[in-house]
């Protein structure tokens, strides 16, 4: 069965160019920072191996410094998933101080070591950078929420061919954020489980896991929004007839091999129809995370 695609024409504008000078802001040593190289991660319970963080001293010439880290789970202990020193993970370092020497390293870790606990549900923990000293700041990245649990949850490339016709070549590519539901084992949240469209706002979609976690299901159904000549127009999700689809699990990769379409009920030449607007055949969830 093909699929036809309902074609958008685009009229785009002149760009119009300054020639008005815009001096760059210089960063100086008077601007040096320490901080993580992001807010969170994901590791796996059952890595087997440490995972080193690192925590950089952002600087022009460099110079000594050192700043202290502490283990802090205030925030989830209401939640029953906080994560526990001993239980889910060990830090590795002798001490609780990253030392930065100018000339010799920009760059410190903190190294630790999951523990493969017996559970489903995730568990975090944060690490905050404390009592610097040195003649520099703390970033803005100077807390890190670290999750552990069944690998599931983090940052993937997806891929996916189109199902249209006349497209039969083109590969589309995007980013996907899949999360564990904090309180259900059982479910992920895919943040995109299509390509991408210009103008559409997707929500989060549901699949719910077998047992094993080998296989999730995701059904149909409202997935998002778009602007069509002004006003708002809901877009929905659906398995070129089926009512769900349902994807494997297995080293890092999540693997759909059904057409998803993605359809919008669209007024065209007087008449309202539902039309797709952009869809997959098949789609390939590769994690990225490293760890």
């Amino acid at each position: 069965m093909k699929i036809n695609k309902l074609i958008y024409v685009a009229i785009i504008g002149a760009l119009f160019a300054s020639c008005q000078k815009v001096e760059t802001p210089m960063f100086t040593d008077a601007d040096a920072f320490v901080a993580f190289e992001k807010e969170k991660i994901n590791v796996t319970k059952n890595i087997g191996r440490e995972v080193r963080i690192p925590v950089s001293l952002v600087s022009i010439s460099g110079f000594d410094a050192t700043v202290d880290f502490e283990i802090d789970t205030i925030a989830y202990e209401n939640t029953g998933l906080g994560a526990k020193e001993g239980v889910n993970f060990i830090v590795k370092n002798e001490t609780k101080t990253l030392t930065f020497k100018k000339g010799e390293n920009m760059t410190d870790y903190i190294v630790i070591e999951p523990i493969d606990f017996s559970g489903d549900l995730d568990v975090t923990f944060d690490i905050k950078l404390v009592s610097l000293k040195g003649d520099c700041s703390l970033g803005a990245y100077n807390t890190m929420a670290v999750t552990i649990g069944d690998g599931l949850s983090g940052t993937y490339k997806a891929s996916a061919p189109s199902p249209f016709e006349g497209q039969e070549d083109v590969v589309n590519t995007w980013t996907c954020e899949v999360r564990k539901d904090r309180s259900n084992p059982n479910m992920l949240w895919f943040s995109q489980i299509v390509p991408s469209y210009t103008g559409a706002v997707y929500n989060e979609v549901a699949g719910e896991m077998d047992d094993s976690h080998t296989s999730v299901t995701v059904g149909g159904g409202e997935i998002g929004t778009m602007d069509y000549d002004g006003e708002e127009v809901a877009l929905n999700l659906n398995f070129n007839g089926a009512l769900s689809t349902t994807g494997q699990i297995s080293s890092g990769k999540i693997t759909f091999t059904s057409i998803m379409l993605v359809t919008a009920y669209l007024e065209l030449n007087g008449e309202y129809a539902n039309y797709s607007i952009t869809g997959a055949k098949g789609v390939t969830l590769t994690k990225v995370e490293d760890y």
